[in-house]
């Protein structure tokens, strides 16, 4: 567990360079070291989301269950890749409405996917003893503040792993945005997305990737309402890209954190972004000047003007 120090200031500690920026996670401990921990939220491994901590902290044991709340920070692999990495800043124990729910945990998966020894489940869908006595469902001040964060998200998320296992919730800058097409993988269609990357620093590289799932229809509207440097928040879930090797379908080629959201909304001045940071400025000059390239090049039309965003702290769904 965290320090009694960090447990007292975890529920106020919702922002990174004061913008908001928390992960309410639920499910069990899995290979702990001393550098984190995989979180297990399914009947397999493979889909576990590793947690990194900070040196010293006191990592619970083998198969404990618990909520962690987490920043999340992105980063960019070797191969230019952006992922997401989740650092734990409280691990407490889970009330039974933030864990995970029998029947996901149950549920068949996908072809050649192992599932795991470690069942802490009754055939009734209840917990088991032992689990039982390790969840806490006494309402504490800290744990109700957090349910009431849970709450708030219903009807918001992809709920199959129950209402309050994995949420997520950011502000911060666009710093880009594609339309990614559905692709054909293993005989089954990927669903088309937006790929964005939210921006909370002012190194770029650490942009949080995030991909807004909707009707394929729809996604161009979208992508027109979120031009780069313009502010947004969201509800979303991680999500982790388990991607099998060819050759051996039970043998893993590549796995990766994302976000995961249905859509993306605007921001209050003062709620979700306290202040415009000092490299939003840098980044609005950066825009302005690309765009004035694009359009002495006569590539394309100009891009619509960035100028708005700079007052865009406003409620606005998008």
């Amino acid at each position: 567990m965290l320090s009694a120090d960090s447990r007292n200031h975890s529920i106020g500690f919702k922002f990174v360079n004061e913008m908001l920026n928390i992960s309410y996670l639920s499910g069990w401990v899995r290979k702990p070291s001393k550098e984190g921990f995989l979180l297990q939220q399914t009947n397999s491994l493979a889909h576990a989301i590793y947690i990194t901590v900070d040196p010293g902290t006191r990592i619970p044991k083998e198969t404990t269950p618990v909520t962690v709340v987490c920043h999340a920070y992105g980063r960019k692999r070797d191969d230019g890749k952006s992922v997401v990495e989740l650092i734990a800043i409280d691990i407490k124990k889970p009330s039974s409405r933030s864990m995970p729910i029998e029947l996901v945990w149950n549920s068949s998966l996908a072809e050649g996917v192992a599932t795991d020894a470690f069942q802490p489940f009754k055939s009734d869908g209840s917990f088991k003893g032992m689990i039982a006595e390790q969840i806490d469902d006494s309402e504490t001040s800290e744990i109700a503040d957090i349910l009431r964060v849970l709450e708030a998200t219903k009807g918001r998320l992809n709920t199959k792993l129950g209402e309050n296992a994995n949420v997520v919730t950011l502000a911060g800058f666009v710093e880009g945005a594609a339309i990614v097409r559905a692709t054909h993988h293993g005989g089954k269609e990927q669903q088309a997305y937006i790929s964005v990357l939210l921006r909370q620093h002012r190194d770029a590289s650490l942009a949080i990737p995030i991909r807004v799932y909707e009707k394929p229809e729809m996604l161009a509207g979208i992508l027109r309402t979120i031009p780069v440097g313009y502010p947004v928040s969201m509800v979303g879930q991680v999500n982790i890209k388990v991607i099998p090797n060819n050759e051996n379908i039970q043998e893993i080629a590549d796995s990766f954190l994302h976000i995961r959201t249905r859509s993306l909304s605007g921001v209050t001045k003062g709620v979700e972004i306290k202040q415009e940071p000092v490299w939003w400025g840098e980044m609005a000059r950066r825009i302005m000047a690309e765009r004035k390239d694009r359009q002495e090049k006569a590539v394309r039309p100009a891009v619509p003007t960035i100028q708005a965003a700079s007052s865009a702290l406003v409620d606005k769904t998008l």
